[in-house]
């Protein structure tokens, strides 16, 4: 496809992403008795489609930022990756944890998420309350990250019905998994796989991803390979980094709307 065409195939998206952001407006509520109904009742703090409408609002957002820099003829060698990137991750964690049609597997990894978030936050609460001088941080500091340990520690007992904590890994496990749900073909996911890793060369500021694309010119090369690397932005570059998330995006919307209809809807 020529540039024109693939710019043209990344705005057909744009409605769909507007669509995703006029529901996202709202907040999910899964019919009563349905799957994800069921799953949300077992841990309400950060129930099961509360954490994958954060995945898919972080796709959305960061697609649409790539939107506006489409908009506005930009083509970032890096920021548009890192954005995808980005994009990949929500959407891909809102398929993990809703492509099980098994309850318990579905269970297992929003628990596991939610423990990971908590995990997370209590972190950064510690960081806080380390660094921060007294004056700057909120009296309740103390009883608030008391109040993660408590609901992290009784998540983890949740998961210990069905199978245990699991690990939430991107590389090896959540990115490949919603990949497999979305992308039949063997070569596409593959590919997609490729720029899964590019596009954390780019989110890490590092120089190899760059490499072995026309918009990456060399010049004043000596004889010992040092020379001047000019760097520029990549249509095609672009739109394989942004059809993977926009596809595991669909997929997870389609899903949400399984697991939130009741059978025969």
């Amino acid at each position: 496809m020529s540039d024109d065409e693939l710019l043209a195939a990344i705005r057909s998206t744009f409605p769909t992403l507007d669509g995703w952001r006029d529901r996202l407006a709202e907040i999910i509520e899964p019919a009563p008795g349905s799957e994800l109904a069921v799953d949300d009742e077992e841990w309400p703090y950060a129930c099961t489609s509360s954490l994958v409408s954060v995945g898919l609002g972080t796709a959305r957002e960061h697609l649409h930022a790539v939107r506006i820099l489409v908009e506005a003829e930009e083509l970032f060698p890096a920021a548009a990756s890192t954005l995808c990137r980005s994009a990949l991750i929500g959407a891909s964690l809102a398929v993990w944890m809703l492509e099980p049609d098994d309850r318990d597997v579905r269970l297992r990894r929003a628990l596991s998420l939610a423990v990971e978030d908590y995990k997370r936050h209590i972190q950064f609460g510690r960081d806080i309350t380390g660094m921060l001088a007294p004056e700057d941080i909120a009296p309740t500091a103390d009883e608030q990250l008391d109040r993660l340990e408590l609901r992290r520690s009784q998540v983890l007992s949740l998961l210990d019905n069905v199978g245990g904590r699991a690990e939430v890994n991107l590389t090896d496990d959540v990115i490949p998994t919603a990949l497999e749900y979305t992308i039949p073909d063997d070569s596409q996911r593959a590919q997609m796989l490729v720029r899964w890793r590019a596009m954390s060369g780019a989110a890490h500021a590092l120089t190899w991803h760059y490499f072995g694309y026309d918009s990456t010119t060399a010049s004043d090369v000596d004889a010992g390979g040092v020379g001047r690397v000019a760097v520029g932005g990549d249509i095609g570059r672009l739109a394989m980094d942004y059809f993977p998330p926009f596809h595991v995006a669909t997929a997870g919307w389609r899903l949400l709307e399984q697991r939130c209809s009741l059978p025969g809807d």
